[in-house]
């Protein structure tokens, strides 16, 4: 998820299978705090969040002040990175084509319509080569780890209807992401000794 909208998962070694809803020239870039641990809910479980940063360009550019990535920073993270974000259908292959893939969410079986959340360099661009195909289903697989991560892509059929959803409003999740009242509000409400960021050790 990214804040409370699903986020589809590019796997290794076996294809997943897209349908872009967003032509790839209007995928928005922005500067990301990606999946900040900002609470524990009842479950013990992390609550993740993400912001755009305050210095992208689009809000107050590189000079800009960022709490987020000088919190991040002290905790031993990441500076926020660029990503661009799509809006894409999941896909499963059937003895007759394709069909829109399914997830369970509070108990209900809903369509796996959601965001692509990537890198430039090792996925956008790429994918950018299959843009006057983005009216087919696009398979897609993850390959290596870390810096060594590269997307390969294939045209995989025809594109198919996609049944309705509840609308995935990419203005109004990009508002939210940018809100820096709620970034401020989330960084007062950490207890002392709080870590945003749990950096994964290879």
């Amino acid at each position: 998820m990214i804040n409370d909208v699903y986020r589809i998962h590019i796997a290794g070694t076996r294809w997943t299978y897209l349908q872009l809803l967003l032509p790839l020239d209007e995928w928005v870039k922005v500067r990301l705090h990606e999946q900040l641990r900002v609470a524990i809910d009842e479950e013990g479980l992390p609550v993740h969040r993400s912001f755009i940063s305050l210095k992208d360009a689009a809000l107050g550019g590189p000079e800009a002040r960022d709490p987020v990535e000088e919190r991040t920073l002290r905790d031993g993270g990441f500076e926020a990175r660029e990503r661009r974000i799509g809006v894409a259908a999941e896909l499963v292959r059937t003895a007759t084509g394709f069909e829109v893939a399914t997830r369970t969410e509070n108990g209900e079986e809903l369509p796996t319509v959601g965001l692509i959340v990537q890198a430039d360099k090792n996925f956008y661009t790429p994918l950018r080569v299959y843009r006057s195909h983005q009216d087919r289903v696009i398979a897609a697989r993850k390959r290596g780890k870390g810096k060594e991560t590269t997307y390969e892509f294939a045209l995989a059929g025809d594109a198919i209807e996609i049944p309705t959803w509840p609308a995935l409003d990419l203005d109004a999740l990009l508002h939210d992401l940018a809100d820096e009242d709620e970034m401020n509000a989330v960084l007062e409400s950490l207890p002392d000794g709080w870590l945003l960021v749990q950096r994964i050790r290879w």
